[in-house]
């Protein structure tokens, strides 16, 4: 029997489920008419599959399907190792997934590990004037993350302990995306002072909350 392969993602691990095909990585539902036209397809255009994923990781995200986004992430990876997008967000995506006020330090390691990996993939380029834009960007899209997070964590009806476990783990990620900064882009002193000024408003904010009985 020939193998049923997802015009979307790509994978063969398609079920049977309530009369439809149903691929179980991306969930994309097929009509017996339409899984029969998929029968055979086994050679892809793999450009067009990772572009697939990337919408379908996008899409997860941006819903703050967090562990879908994870796993789509992680199946473009072997086709694009070096995608600054799919190694980011696949790292920020396990970390959201993990969640903000994590006491056991997995939120901002992985975090962190996305943010190290970016300047790892854009070191190979010898930081040209595009790749520092880039990083640019990307710094003002953590602080604008972390600060939706920090609003999310205030909107959660957390424990006084987890609050501030959450906003410590913010701030471990501002300052270790400062020395970073400060490593390998030391000729952008703006962005460089403009995560230290975030973390030091994260940092007034934080003691501003923190009880005196701990």
């Amino acid at each position: 029997m020939q193998a049923i392969r997802c015009e979307l993602c790509g994978s063969q691990d398609i079920v049977k489920e309530d009369g439809l095909f149903v691929c179980r990585n991306c969930k994309t539902k097929y009509s017996p008419d339409e899984a029969r036209k998929l029968v055979g397809t086994v050679k892809i255009d793999n450009s067009e599959t990772v572009e697939n994923l990337f919408t379908l990781a996008r899409r997860a995200f941006q819903t703050r399907n967090y562990a879908d986004a994870e796993r789509y992430y992680t199946m473009i990876l072997p086709e694009a190792p070096d995608n600054v997008e799919a190694c980011f967000f696949r790292e920020i995506s396990k970390a959201m997934a993990i969640g903000p006020a994590d006491r056991r330090g997995e939120f901002p390691a992985a975090y962190i590990n996305g943010i190290r990996m970016v300047f790892a993939l854009y070191k190979k380029n010898g930081y040209d004037t595009k790749e520092k834009e880039k990083i640019e960007a990307l710094t003002d899209f953590i602080l604008g993350h972390a600060r939706e997070v920090e609003k999310e964590v205030k909107g959660i009806q957390y424990s006084k302990v987890d609050e501030i476990s959450a906003m410590n783990n913010l701030t471990r990620i501002y300052m270790d995306l400062e020395k970073e900064l400060r490593t390998n882009l030391p000729d952008r002193p703006g962005t460089i002072e403009k995560v230290k000024k975030e973390c030091a408003n994260l940092l007034r904010r934080k003691n501003n909350k923190i009880p005196e009985d701990l």
